[in-house]
């Protein structure tokens, strides 16, 4: 069967992941002589600022674009990850490994031999994450595995705007067109897709495969081919967005803390902060709102519309972000999960004729990652309600087995690495009440021994480091 290369993408959408999607798409398939259009049309971005992990930074690479310049526009802040306030007390959830080897068991399973269930919070200090960011250091990866700085990752907090508009310049660099418009309507055949796009004085876009990134509207998957919304049950009712100074005074992290009506994020970059929450319904959100209202400061209310599309990838249109549904966005930004939907497609890249088992694939594999999102979502629902019905049975399942195990039982498509849910995990306050028989004969005063010289060289390592604030003066001097 002949082969025939898509020729003509088209991406719909105005925000964020309209942005990446094109500059991806023109960096990955200008080679093969695909052309790229960008509808600039829809709703903007709900957050003004981008979490990015420690995989945006591979993305980069990938694409082509320096991070000191983004960096500079966006007036970014390196982060090492997420300081979490919870019922059970405050917990560090890095980025990067802790880097201890298995022997014979893993260093978790030889933490709960050595740590009753009350003493097991502390797993989270022994990573150099965690102690650097606790004391305001920061520094980049080594390669040299015998370097504890080997064990860190890190990641970015951005002003999503300014990084937009680079994108778009980027893409602008790339070849990409780029139409704006305020009226679109989508021309489709049930059997075969979308035809064409109807713009502004009644001009037409016709392309071989569209892309849609316009967010909960969902004009073309949704609206467009009718492709429906399979609804889940809210996790929390608004998301509210608040912008201001700075909060965090030059710390590698973001944070999230628990409070009776939610989640409050906290984000930092170089010139101002945005406080973002996530609250649940009923008297006390409304005293939230209330309370809210009243603070020096703008704030904006946005519903949450919970659910996932139920497919994703249909006929010759690919949803994107919020386009795909919403399985939660404390844990992961829109860009980081439409990111991944992305290059799992480009993974599994059409031709003009279609390929329905490519299709079939990616929505199986796409459908599970985005289930793994929602459970991590529903980790900090069942932190403050652990009787909540808005969480899965598969969950609730997962949670006996790491109880009783201590093991967590992974996915085909796992969201965040082990470590790191781990840290997530029982920093929420789940404990293990066993360990890995192959510690059976260990002494638990020698593993504490042990773990307590590992906590000390990663202390002695961290107060070491240059401050955030020297590192970006170092880095990209233009910033500071």
């Amino acid at each position: 069967m002949d082969k025939a290369n898509l020729e003509h993408l088209v991406v719909v959408g105005n925000g964020l992941v309209a942005a990446g999607t094109v500059v991806t798409l023109a960096r990955f398939l200008s080679r093969y002589g695909a052309r790229v259009t960008w509808i600039r049309t829809g709703e903007d971005d709900v957050s003004p600022v981008e979490v990015a992990q420690p995989p945006f930074l591979e993305w980069l690479a990938m694409v082509g674009l320096p991070e000191r310049d983004l960096m500079v526009r966006a007036q970014g802040l390196f982060s090492l990850g997420v300081l979490g306030q919870g019922t059970k007390g405050e917990f560090f959830m890095p980025y990067g490994r802790h880097g201890i080897p298995a022997a014979p068991a893993s260093f978790e399973h030889e933490f709960f031999r050595a740590c009753a269930p009350d003493k097991q919070a502390r797993f989270n200090e022994h990573f150099l994450a965690t102690q650097a960011a606790r004391r305001g250091r920061f520094d980049f990866p080594v390669n040299d595995p015998r370097s504890v700085k080997s064990t860190l990752r890190y990641g970015m907090n951005l002003d999503k705007g300014a990084m937009r508009t680079l994108l778009a310049e980027y893409a602008d660099s790339l070849g990409v067109s780029a139409v704006r418009c305020t009226r679109l309507s989508v021309e489709a055949d049930p059997q075969f897709g979308i035809q064409r796009l109807r713009l502004d004085d009644d001009e037409s876009v016709q392309g071989d495969f569209y892309l849609d990134a316009t967010g909960d509207e969902a004009l073309l998957i949704g609206q467009g081919l009718g492709v429906p919304l399979e609804e889940a049950s809210a996790l929390w009712s608004y998301h509210w967005v608040g912008r201001g100074g700075t909060t965090l005074d030059w710390m590698p992290y973001s944070t999230l803390t628990q409070q009776v009506w939610g989640w409050q994020r906290a984000v930092d970059t170089q010139q101002s902060g945005v406080v973002e929450r996530w609250v649940s319904p009923g008297e006390t959100a409304e005293q939230a709102t209330a309370k809210m209202q009243s603070q020096d400061c703008d704030w904006v209310k946005y519903p949450l519309q919970w659910g996932q599309r139920e497919t994703p990838w249909r006929h010759n249109c690919l949803a994107l972000g919020r386009a795909a549904g919403q399985p939660g966005e404390l844990l992961c930004s829109e860009w980081h999960r439409a990111c991944q939907s992305l290059l799992l497609w480009l993974e599994l890249l059409p031709d003009a004729a279609g390929r329905p088992a490519l299709r079939s694939e990616f929505n199986r594999r796409d459908r599970a990652l985005f289930e793994s999102w929602r459970e991590l979502h529903e980790l900090l629902i069942l932190a403050g309600d652990p009787r909540s019905e808005a969480v899965t049975e598969s969950l609730r399942w997962r949670l006996q087995v790491f109880e009783s195990f201590g093991r967590l039982w992974r996915r085909d498509q796992e969201p965040l690495p082990d470590e790191t849910q781990l840290a997530l995990l029982i920093g929420l306050g789940w404990r293990s009440a066993s360990a890995d028989n192959l510690l059976a004969e260990a002494s638990p005063e020698d593993l504490r021994r042990k773990h307590q010289r590992i906590y000390d060289t990663l202390v002695s390592a961290a107060e070491r480091m240059p401050t955030l604030k020297q590192v970006i003066q170092h880095h990209c001097p233009a910033v500071v």
